[in-house]
């Protein structure tokens, strides 16, 4: 028993010692492995750079002169050579055949451009073509004009000597004053005032003054409805502040004729009331209604 003891005792001690000896070689292996790789140096110089090895592959003869660098964006591979960029008609033509099987439309083909001699001539034709409806715009406006605005009488006369007669009974509530400003109540500010304002009843007949031919009748906002009558030898007579006129422009009208009635005075007048404006000109310069009025 005391033999089998011992053998087992020596036998454990071998292994044992098999053991530890393994692993101190194991552990100079391995420290000896790292000092080798720490002494390894890398050269860095004889690397290329990402823009030495773009130019090495553009300028590689092998791939020839249009080869150049390509992008990969998703699936495809998109070429970044400008000028394998630009279109080519018959490329992507034969691309699109190719992809949907069917023949590429035909490129419009561009107008012929016009020669000079075709250009001219239409140019020639525009310019008749405008001469044309210039010409037709002033027939229609001569015909219009004929038909609004009559030749004027030619057997009127007005003798000053002879005076006008009143367009109705009235009051003179403001003055003619063309050498020196009056006071007008409703704008109160001193004008030049160049008619006179005779006083009277909205709906008052009005009468010609004088025998004499209509050649105008308007609005205003100041005057608001008017007439403006033709006496002849230059005199003219404007009547303002009128409604239901019973003339029309171009028409002969005689002395003591009604011509309209007295409206409702405008605004540029409220304080003076309503009332009926007379102005006389004589060759387009002011006169004084009163000098003529009997």
């Amino acid at each position: 028993m005391r033999n089998k003891n011992n053998k087992q005792k020596k036998s454990l001690i071998f292994s044992t010692a098999v053991v530890i000896t393994g692993c101190i070689a194991t552990a100079v292996y391995v420290n000896q492995s790292m000092n080798t790789a720490t002494d390894y140096k890398i050269d860095l110089s004889q690397m290329e750079t990402v823009d030495e090895a773009k130019n090495s592959i553009v300028n590689d003869p092998e791939l020839g002169s249009g080869a150049s660098l390509a992008r990969v964006s998703g699936q495809n591979v998109v070429n970044t050579d400008p000028q394998q960029q630009e279109s080519n008609p018959e490329k992507e033509k034969e691309n699109k055949e190719v992809t949907t099987g069917k023949p590429a439309p035909e490129q419009q083909a561009e107008p012929e451009k016009e020669t000079g001699e075709e250009t001219g001539k239409k140019k020639e034709a525009d310019e008749e073509t405008g001469k044309e409806k210039e010409t037709s715009e002033e027939s229609v406006e001569t015909a219009s004009d004929s038909v609004i605005r009559p030749a004027p009488a030619t057997d009127l006369s007005f003798d000053p000597e002879n005076g006008m007669g009143w367009p109705l009974v009235g009051d003179v509530i403001l003055n003619y004053s063309m050498d020196s400003a009056v006071y007008f109540a409703t704008l109160m500010q001193y004008k030049y005032n160049p008619a006179i304002l005779i006083g009277a009843k909205e709906g008052d007949n009005v009468s010609a003054c004088a025998r004499g031919q209509v050649v105008s009748i308007g609005q205003s906002a100041e005057q608001g409805q008017y007439v403006v009558m033709n006496l002849g030898d230059g005199y003219e007579v404007t009547y303002g502040q009128l409604e239901n006129l019973q003339v029309k422009e171009g028409a002969l009208v005689s002395r003591g004729q009604v011509i309209g009635n007295v409206a409702k005075t405008t605004k540029y007048y409220s304080v003076e009331g309503d009332h009926v404006s007379l102005a006389v000109t004589k060759d387009g310069e002011p006169v004084d209604p009163l000098s003529l009025l009997e």
